[in-house]
């Protein structure tokens, strides 16, 4: 099996490469393939696990450089205990509210991220934790935002060149 790359540079220009593919991808797992959504799950999910294996997240860290994790009131009360603040006082300083009324992550980078660790690494919000969301159920439903990820996030970028490899997809020459 091929080492993932791990580049965020390279990933970022693959991932943008392969947009019109990987959007062609979707269309072919989620329309085409006669497969059950448990079935591409269990492939989605045992991928995943295997590129995560060889991929150190703490070694990169750009998840917590791009996106803008939202914060529900239990993941307050532990960042904000474990940094030291009052609820209000964390959700003053680092917090913001989306028209939807979702309490996100006011700024980016993630102000406890120190290199590429979390300082809160044990406390963080459950957005985080869930992070990439590749092992949670209906992929299919949730592609999309998981191919906008791919540029972003070795786990996704290698997951989905190697779910292509494993659906035997090919995308036609000269479509690109």
């Amino acid at each position: 099996m091929q080492k993932p790359i791990t580049d965020i540079d390279t990933i970022r220009r693959f991932a943008q490469d392969r947009e019109e593919e990987n959007l062609a991808f979707r269309v072919f797992y989620k329309w085409e393939l006669d497969w059950s959504d448990e079935k591409l799950d269990r492939v989605v999910h045992e991928i995943a696990r295997s590129v995560w294996a060889e991929v150190d997240c703490a070694a990169c860290g750009n998840c917590c450089r791009t996106m803008t994790p939202s914060f529900d009131d239990n993941d307050i009360a532990r960042v904000a205990d474990r940094v030291g603040l009052s609820l209000q006082e964390f959700e003053d300083r680092y917090l913001a509210v989306s028209p939807e009324r979702e309490r996100l992550l006011a700024d980016s980078p993630c102000p406890f991220l120190i290199g590429s660790v979390c300082s809160v690494y044990e406390d963080r919000p459950r957005d985080c934790r869930d992070y990439p969301h590749l092992l949670k159920p209906d992929f299919r439903g949730r592609s999309l935002s998981m191919i906008s990820s791919a540029e972003d996030c070795p786990i996704v970028f290698n997951t989905l060149e190697r779910l292509k490899r494993a659906l035997d997809f090919r995308f036609p020459k000269g479509s690109a």
